[in-house]
């Protein structure tokens, strides 16, 4: 039995592409080195301590354990999972639609400011139009 997985492997056990497993790799999420092809291979030990809940033996949580005999087939702990999931993704929602609507405020401003700037040196370029005429 082979001590590593290749990066459509470890896609296959967590149930995502092996674009992100890529992607993981390089951004430093999990470690990885390259096969004679060139191609991603992980140990064994390092997806596991990166992914322990794909693990063959890992122990669920009461909470999991819980859900489970709530349930019958283990989905509640994933729909409670998702339930934070959306509650951290409305969160960051209402962060987002508060620095835009700073964003917004800042735009105004600067195009008042502008607007004034504008007038004014409007109003100084008559005066001098004026003055090098001879009007006062």
């Amino acid at each position: 039995m082979s001590t590593f997985l290749t990066a459509t492997e470890a896609s296959k056990i967590i149930g995502v592409s092996r674009k992100t497993i890529s992607n993981h790799i390089n951004k430093g999420k999990i470690s990885a080195s390259k096969d004679s092809d060139g191609k991603f291979i992980i140990e064994k030990s390092e997806f596991y301590r990166v992914y322990p809940e794909h693990h063959p033996d890992y122990v669920l949580s009461n909470h999991e354990k819980q859900g489970e005999k709530n349930r019958g087939d283990g989905t509640q702990s994933r729909e409670s999972y998702l339930e934070k999931e959306i509650e951290l993704i409305k969160l960051k929602l209402t962060h987002e639609k508060q620095k835009n609507q700073i964003m917004s405020d800042q735009i105004e401003d600067m195009k008042a400011s502008h607007n004034k700037f504008f007038a004014i040196l409007e109003d100084r370029s008559q005066k001098t139009r004026k003055r090098i005429l001879g009007i006062f």
